[in-house]
């Protein structure tokens, strides 16, 4: 899997995560909700188990993190 496809993920991740959030879900299971969607992308890819744990953990947790500092920015630059 190249570093496109990764990108990719990453920012369908956040989408999921997002779209989870309107129905309802307590914001406080984000992250692990993003690290189980990622886990889920990368087992269908046909990499050992531990790749797809590995890679789950870190796309899911990059996807939280993506968003938390676009919020934070568009913040700080509407607060100004």
């Amino acid at each position: 899997m190249d570093t496109t496809n990764i990108v990719i993920i990453g920012a369908v991740i956040t989408a999921l995560v997002q779209a989870i959030k309107l129905l309802g879900v307590n914001s406080k299971y984000c992250p692990v909700i993003a690290i189980l969607l990622g886990v889920a992308f990368f087992a269908i890819s046909g990499f050992g188990w531990f790749a797809v744990v590995m890679n789950g953990i870190i796309v899911g947790l990059t996807a939280v993190g993506l968003y938390s500092g676009a919020k934070n920015t568009y913040e700080a630059i509407k607060g100004e």
